[in-house]
């Protein structure tokens, strides 16, 4: 048994595996779901993170550099680096960028409410990052593409709440390991690799910290409850946390969206 409890069942280890199939097939469904809704190009947030890194790269595989337009979206809190990390990812990739500072339009809104916490601000930033994208998308012509990872989306987390229906997610469909793993194989700039998770919302904040548990354990967990299908039960006989199970079993039932994924984690139960 793994003594952390975080992979037991060698999930991690897969996944490396498939790193170049599942690059192939991601570049292939970005290239047919964008001709597929008639747009020459595409739009997307670049955070200086990993996974707009990651969605960046891929679409630029998938459509060529002079189709996809970066959008860097800082607030004055936001860590220089990132900026600095986003800036290197566009000059490396090759692509368009256009910078929209945020905080004059969060700062506008919350002078109505100046007792309103973190938390408020944080949603607030995210709703309006995602109406810069759509602005921007339309004057361009651009298909609007969000970053947004399996884990997110599962665990209700982060700007998996500001989804849209309309935009392209190509790493939808894979665990934050899984795009950390992409990354790795693709050989992005290792300063976006090395990177710590964090909304930025707020200084200092850090995803993981936020879902207090790493990704590197939540993956395999949720990918052994919702990919295998194992219960809870079983899933702490394989050799996962308890805490961290109860912990995930939580998290998954406030995920209301309709992909089946509930429904499938629901029969699953003992």
């Amino acid at each position: 048994m793994n003594e952390t409890g975080g992979d037991p069942l060698g999930i991690t280890e897969i996944w490396r595996q498939q790193v170049d199939e599942t690059r192939r097939r991601l570049v292939r469904e970005i290239k047919t779901e964008v001709e597929a809704r008639g747009y020459p190009r595409v739009a997307l947030g670049l955070s200086g993170g990993l996974d707009s890194a990651v969605a960046a790269a891929l679409c630029v595989e998938a459509l060529g550099a002079d189709n996809v337009l970066g959008v860097l979206m800082p607030l004055r809190t936001t860590d220089p680096s990132s900026l600095s990390h986003a800036q290197g990812l566009v000059n490396s990739l090759g692509i368009t960028s256009r910078r929209v500072n945020m905080s004059p339009v969060v700062d506008a809104y919350f002078a109505n409410f100046p007792d309103a916490n973190r938390n408020r601000r944080g949603l607030a930033v995210a709703g309006a990052r995602v109406c810069t994208l759509l602005d921007l998308g339309s004057h361009y012509g651009a298909c609007v593409v969000q970053a947004l990872n399996r884990s997110d989306r599962m665990l209700s987390y982060g700007e998996a709440l500001q989804e849209l229906a309309m935009s392209v997610k190509p790493l939808a469909g894979l665990w934050k390991t899984q795009v950390q793993l992409l990354a790795d194989g693709m050989a992005l700039l290792p300063e976006v690799r090395r990177r710590r998770p964090s909304l930025e919302y707020w200084a200092g904040q850090s995803d993981e910290s936020d879902l207090g548990y790493p990704y590197a354990v939540v993956d395999p967990l949720l990918e052994a409850m919702i990919g295998a299908g194992l219960s809870p039960a079983d899933c702490v006989s394989r050799g996962f946390l308890q805490a961290a199970v109860a912990w995930a079993e939580k998290r998954i039932a406030r995920w209301r969206l309709p992909s089946g994924e509930t429904a499938r984690l629901e029969e699953t139960r003992p």
